[in-house]
């Protein structure tokens, strides 16, 4: 018998599993009731990011006693997979079009959420992150950096659509698959 002990073996096993026509865990559950489950986990989680996504939100971190730092303004989250008690978080910083450092994979562990203006994760190396939607009453200059942002990715639509599916493509895939954007095929990598 086979036995997973963490998210990522899970995910993983469910990938052989259905790569080699195996429909049923050694258990018995079915494979693709697993897979539906994860799938539904992971949207449900990146509901949360809707507001944020939409509406503009910062992020500071935290690393043990130390007081938060400003990261910057977030363009976008994105749950990549959601197994077990944790998930997998893609955020873009704004800029994110001038290199890789400007986005980050951090594996949820713990979050909670009082409000809906307000969003705070620990990944597994015990960072805390807090993300907070920008206010127009209380950061006037962030609304208008982010707003400016829109714009700028607006002009530069299809410039961005072919950086967002690369990395979309790097991020699920390993960056080795073909995918369209407006009906051109690009390789990613």
């Amino acid at each position: 018998m086979v036995v997973v002990k963490n998210a990522e073996g899970r995910d993983e096993f469910l990938g052989v599993c259905r790569k080699h026509g195996i429909s049923k865990l050694p258990d018995g559950r079915k494979v693709e009731r697993e897979e539906q489950v994860m799938r539904a986990e992971t949207e449900r989680l990146q509901a949360l990011f809707i507001v944020f996504n939409e509406g503009g939100s910062f992020m500071t971190m935290a690393e043990g006693d130390e007081e938060p730092i400003m990261l910057d303004l977030v363009d976008s989250y994105l749950v990549t997979r959601a197994a077990g008690d944790s998930f997998w978080l893609f955020h873009k910083m704004i800029g994110y079009n001038n290199g890789w450092q400007h986005a980050h994979t951090i594996k949820v562990v713990s979050w909670s959420q009082d409000d809906v203006w307000f969003l705070d994760l620990v990944d597994d190396r015990g960072r805390r992150f807090h993300i907070e939607l920008i206010m127009p009453e209380t950061e006037p200059d962030l609304v208008e950096t982010w707003r400016r942002w829109q714009a700028y990715r607006a002009r530069h639509r299809e410039g961005f659509a072919q950086i967002d599916l690369t990395s979309t493509c790097a991020l699920l895939w390993g960056g080795r698959h073909e995918a369209a954007v407006d009906g051109e095929r690009l390789n990613c990598f």
